[in-house]
């Protein structure tokens, strides 16, 4: 409610699905939150930027994974 200065009422519409919020409650949403930006983004089929930042903390989770995976491998005796 603080971020956009719409009333509980309306936000609380908007939490439930029924309602959206309006071209100018929605930029302030954007500017409030970064949980917001994405979720438009994904939402209307837009793309997400991508930034150093995002790609290294793609590259963590994607070494996690291989480890995981070769983790996995390992202990069922498979190998290449």
């Amino acid at each position: 409610m603080s971020w956009t200065g719409a009333g509980e009422r309306t936000v609380k519409g908007w939490l439930r699905g029924p309602n959206e919020p309006n071209g100018e409650h929605l930029e302030c949403l954007l500017r409030s939150s970064e949980a917001v930006y994405p979720k438009v983004m994904l939402r209307t089929g837009g793309r997400l930027p991508v930034n150093r930042q995002s790609l290294a903390v793609l590259k963590i989770q994607l070494d996690s994974l291989s480890g995981a995976i070769d983790g996995a491998l390992a202990g069922t005796g498979r190998s290449e």
